[in-house]
């Protein structure tokens, strides 16, 4: 079997997509703030069918080995005012045909009340829609499932799934939504149960193209990555600022 820092080993990264970054102005209105890294729609690789992906920004934990490194660190993101940015969502759900919302990060669970709000509020905007009803809301949290709910708050009654757990390099998981095998996938819902867990499947990373950004989004295994580099690189193509090592 390769070695997962094996250069000539290139992980299966699904076709590049449209970067679909929501480019809005930071809101600092009297509503709730949340901070966000980057929005990105369709994602395919986290969660059930086409998805709006949102980053947050700031993360306590900060596992060894994490791919979203350019997440943890709070105040470098953008401070966008939640009624806005729900309003926001829900229009991109219904002009895309999207079939849910994943939160990640960054970890979701440091900024719960926002996102509690945020979800809310976006499934009110959905409300009529012909999808709203297939539309499941999933996160992505660092905290073990045992203090989750606790750590979420009134965000986890809103959750039809959960990936829970930190994320340990040494124990690289093959699992859908799983990135390593101490990981649990909680479902917390009928329309959770009606999705989740996913069949294996791959590829389990997805490339978004923005000029001269790219963007890797998924559940890369250990030393992905650094192989997609390698290989970008015998092909002429250098990068320049890496997010996953800063």
């Amino acid at each position: 079997m390769a070695q997962p820092d094996d250069p000539s080993r290139l992980p299966p990264v699904a076709a590049t997509a449209d970067l679909a970054v929501l480019r809005r102005p930071s809101y600092d209105g009297a509503d709730v703030i949340l901070e966000v890294n980057r929005i990105l729609a369709p994602v395919t690789v986290l969660g059930a069918g086409k998805r709006l992906g949102l980053w947050v920004q700031g993360c306590r934990l900060r596992c060894p080995g994490c791919a979203s490194v350019d997440t943890w660190i709070p105040g470098r993101g953008r401070r966008l005012e939640v009624a806005e940015l729900a309003r926001t969502i829900s229009a991109e759900a219904i002009a895309r045909g999207l079939d849910g919302l994943t939160l990640t990060g960054g970890e979701p669970f440091d900024q719960a009340e926002a996102l509690a709000a945020l979800v809310e509020r976006v499934r009110g905007g959905l409300t009529g829609w012909a999808g709203a009803g297939g539309f499941d809301v999933l996160a992505f949290t660092g905290y073990a499932a045992a203090a989750a709910p606790a750590r979420a708050g009134a965000l986890w009654k809103r959750l039809d799934a959960a990936v829970c757990g930190p994320y340990r390099p040494d124990q690289p998981s093959q699992s859908p939504l799983v990135a390593s095998a101490n990981q649990e996938l909680l479902v917390l819902s009928d329309l959770g149960r009606s999705k989740y867990p996913l069949a294996p499947c791959a590829p389990r990373m997805q490339a978004f193209c923005d000029g001269e950004d790219l963007t890797m989004v998924g559940l890369p295994l250990p030393g992905d990555l650094d192989a997609i580099a390698r290989r970008l690189a015998e092909r002429g193509v250098a990068l320049g600022r890496v997010s996953w090592r800063n």
